[in-house]
């Protein structure tokens, strides 16, 4: 078993990889959270906006079938804008995406706004799966 040195690089490097495995894992965190409060405000939206059974099918759906449909594409940008660029604007759409969705008046409306938060999100879901393994490699382990 071959054990690396603590130099102060090696220890800058780890924090640095550190701090950016807690901003991949908060950035997936505020994702998921958000699919679990329109899950769980579905029979708000009922009573509030009076949408249909089919309408909350698509305010669901709408979220899976974007992300589905651009995740490889977002990944490809990512490769060539960038990952963090990509990240931090993926985030933000998604931010407004989502208050946009908290102030629709129709269901069609917090269709189109889920639809909007999740292309962004797609962005952001696809610099998390390639930003990990790339700051969870062990030097250690080659």
């Amino acid at each position: 078993m071959r054990r690396m040195s603590s130099t102060p690089a090696t220890t800058a490097t780890s924090q640095r990889k550190g701090l950016i495995l807690l901003a991949l894992c908060l950035a997936a965190l505020i994702i998921n959270i958000d699919v679990t409060i329109v899950n769980v405000a579905l029979p708000s939206l009922v009573r509030e906006l009076g949408a249909t059974t089919t309408n909350l099918q698509w305010v669901v759906d709408a979220y899976t079938l974007v992300f589905a449909a651009l995740i490889l594409a977002a990944g490809s940008l990512g490769d060539r804008v960038g990952r963090k660029g990509l990240l931090l604007a993926g985030l933000g759409v998604f931010g407004l995406g989502s208050l946009a969705g908290s102030l629709a008046d129709t269901p069609n409306q917090l269709i189109a706004a889920r639809a909007v938060a999740e292309a962004r999100s797609s962005a952001a879901k696809s610099t998390l799966v390639t930003g990990l393994p790339a700051v969870s490699t062990r030097p250690d382990r080659d």
